[in-house]
């Protein structure tokens, strides 16, 4: 594998990349540039340099102690020269191509004629390699393992580093969404007939913290681009946005994403916390981005947000020729003291204080929230970076009410020394219009699979108004009343779907549970049967309708059904019983213990 190879494996796509090539007397050279991850020891920001020695062969990975300046010029005349005046021509290429000669990390203090070079560029060559074997290693392994219900073979040894922001925000009927963006290192893409196309399957899932499955959801992407299209993104990131609306709750987050053209997989995994109904005022997360448009868009979109479509500056990383734009919206202000209200932003710099304004609220629109006494607010803020120097910073936005702070949330963000960051090209496919019936079904199977039944019959109730022929929104919602020992209710919303047209098991099944519960046992037994028909044999049907033939004494026709329900699953211990107790023709008083 080449040098270039293996470090865009372990590093991905780099933030920038810079060529010097046609030079006579310049060593072709490729300067790589990245943000580090500083827990795992490595800088801020780096490079990585290649060359091609002597101006021939394959791009080899540069040092700056090992190799020097003078192996970037291929003018034999020019090695001649001392180190100074190579410096000096290299510098005269302009760009980064001297300063990385004699360091692979921006800022490092280096003599400015090379004289002394300090270690870190080769310690940093020697945490690379490292950082290959720590994290890839473990991170496949734990990826691996973690989908191998998902992840087939064939995608097992193709996992993909990954980097994803999530936004949870709470809309103006109080629902929240939570927005996600995930950029994988690379996307492979098949080509054929001069098009470039692949499939991307999602896959997500909400757990509780006991690990209990609370919603699960896939969708498919298709990408199919024309080689004009291809060539105008193909040295960009890549990102997919999505969202979709969460109850209240504390929760484990997967996402899974595989690409079938390459067979390659890519996931994050987060703890997310939404908030429940409350008075005490609180902030939504920092979202940190680089451009907003307005939109007026029907559909419900991944980063829309109050009239304005949000691109994300992902990590938090810009440019000095940035502008920088800071979105937190706060929920249930005192709307009585909205004249006290103030947002306070800080901007910190190695401890040090580097910025701090603060704005009356009066300046910012306020949203109608859902308690009456209590109003919400969007908080933009954007400020152009030139007087910023590249570095780390981190950013508190507080309120205040009467100079008190009320709330805090705190966000890092970096500047970058390159000219400017390149940002992804983003796919996304919208699942909700606005007002859609399925926002409120989907929030009512949340509310279900938690146990919050009252919550869920509201929901549901909501969305089967707005579509009353959905059978979908019908059994969901017939399923609530069930749970809650509301026969009357299943069997009215039920009823209309009990054609000879249905095709499902469920109306019927729903409808014998209620009349079964009622102890109208010939009807029940009447819908048993229809929807056995429609589902084929099933151990939980045959021995419903075995436990009402014996309320209604007819031991014959309740032994033929468990009888079948044996046969299905000899391991129901219960069922046995109750087959040996028949075939032994006690009386029918001695068999109800069992059901």
């Amino acid at each position: 594998m080449t040098d270039r190879g293996r470090v865009y494996i372990i590093l991905g796509e780099p933030l920038d990349k810079e060529t010097y090539e046609g030079s006579a007397d310049i060593a072709p050279t490729e300067i790589w540039f990245y943000k580090g991850d500083v827990s795992k020891g490595l800088p801020a920001f780096f490079y990585v340099v290649f060359f091609r020695k002597e101006g021939t062969g394959e791009y080899i990975l540069y040092s700056p102690l090992k190799d020097g300046p003078e192996s970037l010029v291929i003018d034999s005349k020019m090695r001649m020269w001392d180190r100074t005046r190579v410096l000096e021509h290299l510098r005269e290429m302009g760009g980064q191509l001297a300063d990385v000669s004699l360091s692979l990390i921006p800022g490092e203090s280096v003599s400015r004629d090379g004289s002394s070079l300090p270690l870190s560029s080769d310690l940093l060559l020697g945490k690379i390699n490292d950082y290959q074997r720590k994290r890839i290693n473990d991170e496949y392994a734990e990826k691996t393992l973690k989908f191998k219900e998902i992840v087939e073979v064939d995608y097992s040894v193709n996992y993909i580093e990954s980097f994803a922001e999530l936004f949870p925000i709470k809309d103006r009927k109080g629902n929240y969404f939570l927005h996600y963006q995930i950029e994988p290192k690379r996307l492979s893409l098949d080509l054929y007939q001069s098009k470039y196309f692949t499939s991307l399957k999602i896959y997500g899932k909400i757990q509780d913290l006991s690990g209990r499955n609370i919603f699960q959801f896939e969708k498919s992407i298709p990408l199919e681009l024309k080689e004009e299209e291809f060539n105008t993104i193909k040295n960009k990131p890549f990102s997919i946005t999505d969202s979709f609306p969460v109850i209240p709750g504390n929760y484990n987050l997967s996402i899974l994403v595989k690409n079938t053209a390459s067979k390659e997989f890519f996931s994050f995994e987060r703890q997310i916390s939404i908030p429940s109904a409350s008075e005490i005022p609180y902030l939504s997360p920092i979202l940190l981005f680089y451009e907003r448009n307005p939109t007026s868009s029907s559909l419900v979109r991944s980063f829309n947000i109050e009239g304005f479509s949000y691109l994300l500056a992902m990590k938090g990383v810009y440019a000095p020729s940035d502008k920088m734009g800071v979105l937190c919206k706060a929920c249930n202000l005192p709307k009585s003291s909205m004249i006290n209200i103030e947002w306070k932003i800080r901007v910190v710099n190695e401890e040090k204080e580097f910025l701090s304004k603060t704005y009356s609220s009066l300046q910012f629109q306020e949203i109608p929230s859902h308690k009456r006494d209590r109003v919400d607010q969007v908080f933009v803020w954007e400020i152009p970076l030139s007087d910023f120097k590249p570095g780390n910073y981190e950013l508190i936005l507080s309120i205040l009410e009467n100079g008190k702070e009320l709330v805090s949330e705190k966000r890092d963000f970096s500047i970058s020394p390159i000219p400017r960051v390149p940002r992804a090209w983003i796919v996304s496919k919208p699942t909700f219009k606005n007002d859609d019936p399925f926002i409120d079904f989907t929030l009512g199977i949340q509310y279900l699979n938690t146990g919050k039944i009252e919550e869920a019959i509201s929901v549901l109730e909501s969305a089967k108004n707005k579509k009353p022929d959905s059978m979908e929104f019908s059994l969901a919602l017939s399923r609530a009343f069930l749970l809650k020992n509301s026969w009357s209710k299943v069997i009215e919303i039920m009823t209309p779907f009990l054609s000879s047209e249905t095709k499902s098991y469920e109306p019927f099944y729903f409808v014998a549970k209620a009349h079964h519960n009622f102890g109208e046992y010939a009807r029940a037994i009447d819908h048993y049967k229809k929807a056995l028909s429609l589902k084929g044999l099933d151990t939980e049907i045959l021995n419903s309708i075995g436990y009402c033939y014996l309320k209604m004494e007819n031991r014959e026709e309740a032994r033929k059904a468990f009888e079948k329900s044996i046969e299905i699953n000899p391991a129901q211990k219960n069922i046995s019983e109750l087959l040996k107790n028949l075939k032994e023709r006690k009386k029918g008083g001695e068999f109800y213990s069992y059901f």
